[in-house]
């Protein structure tokens, strides 16, 4: 959410030319969530044997590290659109595998709905926070304290995730570690 709400913000800032330019090239990061999802898909069913942390946990690593260098790159519309592409394949394959097919997997036939509810409730907090947060590091430390915030968050979230990594579901709906 924070870079959904405050990509234009900070394109405007970094090259100028208006919202038209800033919305525009901030529009490819959600333009990525469509080829992104698909992609995590396969990965997670193809070569993980229909597992989903193991895609989540490396796609968060790496968007670790793209948020960690964004603010250190060359601030041309070409550079800002095309991290921007790679930002958002980062985030929306781990949020698609989260909060769509591992709450029916973790959340076994019985729960599903409410890990479900679980994460959408998590993801609302998570507006509220990625709407108000990045306003306020930003005034105090810049836009690389905003994204050196992000990527350590994320960093944690796959830390947070690793212990489930070979985490798979049997045909019960339980999960069971691999």
């Amino acid at each position: 959410y924070a870079i959904l709400f405050w990509g234009p913000k900070y394109i405007n800032d970094k090259l100028g030319g208006g919202m038209k330019l800033a919305g525009g090239l901030s529009a490819m990061f959600e333009l990525a969530g469509v080829f992104s999802v698909i992609v995590a898909g396969l990965l997670s069913d193809k070569l993980f044997g229909s597992r989903r942390m193991p895609v989540s946990i490396i796609y968060l690593a790496l968007l670790a590290v793209a948020l960690f260098f964004l603010e250190k790159l060359p601030a041309t519309a070409w550079m800002l659109g095309a991290f921007l592409f790679l930002i958002g394949m980062l985030t929306y394959a781990p949020d698609s595998l989260i909060s769509g097919t591992a709450a029916v997997d973790f959340g076994t036939k019985k729960g599903a709905s409410t890990a479900s509810g679980l994460i959408n409730c998590a993801g609302s907090v998570g507006a509220v926070v990625g709407g108000t947060l990045p306003g306020l590091v930003q005034k105090q430390w810049g836009w690389q304290g905003v994204f050196t915030v992000l990527a350590g968050a994320v960093l944690l979230a796959a830390l947070l995730l690793l212990p489930k990594w070979n985490a798979l579901p049997n045909e019960a709906g339980v999960v069971k570690q691999k």
